[in-house]
């Protein structure tokens, strides 16, 4: 392919570029989950399943709320306005936005952490309502220990828009992992009590933050003017997208308020299960570069649907296995230090439901997304909506009334993410994008099915049971994966074709 000019070295370089960002993307994906699992390890052998690090849980989730979850709006709104004032007006221009949009984020961190620290008494009432009233007092003085990571945060968020806004981005690839590392670095130093854990996040941000800062020495304008026409349309555009944001926020606050009437240790059993999700999730989801064959309009739906049944054959058994073998898996991972044969038993016997999630957590991402790729962004309020729906209802019903404690918690997510699913689909639907649900379905059936069998199978051959969770671990893994792949055969060439053609 060429230019009009014929001249093809200006597409073939761009092509190279977006190669190389999407391969850096990966590798620093892949480096820092395998960091965000060592400090996972390192924080369940520090600290164990406590009521102390239930209290960190529930701060971090205020924390996240009120002032966290503002660098990714800043991030989204940023980049878009800075790479437009660069191609329309210039270099000076953009360097005096960059200046502004770094000094309306430290304005802006300050802010917040002040209305974090005065709001977190009122929040945590609604919040911990479950908590003893001695428990949301260590909530007031955790909060403190988070001031100096909310104060970072954002202009650290504001810095990565101006690099990426140039096509820096392996130097914000590289900033992550600088992040993973110094917290696991501060982590293995200080781990004395609980408060370590924000401190150690707040020290991986100071070292990467001294690495962008070196960095834009002399190129970007590092304060400027809030009162420029350009800062003006990005602080309209910061507003309006963080109304529309309130609503995700508005199902955390729900499943807080829930978790806390949980008993001591049980929303760190949620996390720890959570949190092995997330990073399968990650994974699984290859960082979301589905979204370049859904973006081209031609057979859409069609595209859709394969995607869908392409990582549902591969997470089903996945997800299977991990919620049949989370005792093996949670001992393997975790079982040392403060992390005891009780929190073991708490911890296993929630992910072996919480792993259930998997498959709408990632065969329901591309399903989710679609709204972006087709402008109906306001579809999502509606999901947002019904997923706050979803915790009131059946947290309600599977920890009041059931009784059902950690795993009922658990559960109430897998049935929202599920339902969640479902309501994205019917909504795609009144949007023009259809799919046949029915083949969907069929392929998540037969995979359950050959998966369960491959279980049934394992339990009763004659193997001698290893004393070692690894190694037991290992050779379930082994036959699991082969009894699965062998009862996909039947279908290889269709499996193949629906692959293939995503």
């Amino acid at each position: 392919m060429s230019d009009p000019s014929g001249n093809s070295a200006p597409l073939a370089g761009t092509q190279r570029g977006f190669l190389k960002a999407m391969l850096s993307a990966t590798g620093v994906s892949i480096a820092a989950q395998l960091l965000a699992f060592l400090r996972q390890i390192m924080t369940a052998a520090y600290f164990g399943v406590a009521r102390e690090l239930d209290i960190y849980f529930m701060t971090y989730a205020i924390a996240t709320i009120m002032v966290l979850s503002f660098g990714a709006i800043l991030d989204s709104v940023g980049i878009p306005h800075l790479v437009r004032t660069r191609e329309e007006q210039g270099e000076a221009t953009f360097r005096e936005l960059a200046g502004s949009l770094v000094a309306f984020s430290v304005v802006l961190a300050l802010v917040l952490s002040a209305l974090f620290i005065a709001a977190t008494p009122l929040v945590a009432r609604f919040m911990a309502a479950g908590f003893p009233e001695a428990d949301r007092q260590e909530i007031r003085s955790m909060a403190v220990s988070f001031l100096p990571w909310t104060c970072i945060a954002l202009p650290y968020y504001a810095l990565c828009s101006v690099f990426k806004s140039v096509h820096r981005f392996s130097l914000v690839f590289t900033g992550e992992v600088v992040i993973a590392l110094g917290s696991v670095l501060f982590l293995a130093l200080h781990h004395s009590s609980v408060t370590a854990l924000p401190l150690s996040y707040f020290a991986g941000y100071v070292f990467a933050s001294v690495l962008l800062l070196a960095y834009a020495a002399g190129r970007f304008r590092l304060w400027g003017s809030l009162r420029t026409d350009a800062m003006k349309g990005v602080t309209r555009n910061f507003f309006e997208l963080f109304g529309a944001n309130q609503l995700a926020s508005l199902a955390t606050v729900i499943e807080r308020f829930f978790q806390s009437f949980l008993p001591a240790g049980g929303i760190s059993a949620l996390n720890y299960s959570s949190q092995m999700t997330v990073a399968a999730t990650s994974v699984l989801t290859f960082r979301e570069i589905f979204i370049v064959p859904l973006s081209s309009a031609d057979r859409r739906a069609e595209k859709l649907e394969r995607l869908v049944i392409a990582i549902t054959v591969v997470v089903v058994p996945v997800m299977i296995f991990i919620a049949a073998y989370a005792g093996d898996i949670v001992a393997v991972l975790f079982e040392r230090g403060r992390f005891d044969q009780s929190a073991k038993a708490v911890t296993a016997a929630t992910l072996s439901v919480y792993a259930l999630v998997l498959l709408p957590s990632t065969a329901g991402l591309p399903v989710f997304r679609m709204f972006q790729v087709i402008d109906r962004i306001r579809m999502t309020a509606v999901v947002y909506l019904l997923g706050a729906l979803n915790f009131a209802v059946f947290g309600s019903i599977f920890l009041f009334g059931a009784r059902m404690g950690t795993p009922g918690m658990a559960l109430t997510v897998v049935v929202n993410s599920y339902l969640s699913v479902l309501v994205s689909l019917v909504l795609l639907r009144k949007c023009g994008v259809m799919t046949n649900w029915v083949r969907m379905s069929a392929y998540g059936v037969y995979t359950a099915f050959i998966s369960l069998a491959a279980l049934g199978l394992i339990r009763v051959l004659p193997l001698a049971a290893p004393h070692n969770p690894f190694v037991a671990l290992l050779v379930s893994g082994c036959l699991f994966s082969m009894l699965v792949l062998l009862g996909y055969l039947p279908l290889w060439r269709r499996l193949k074709q629906v692959i293939y053609n995503v």
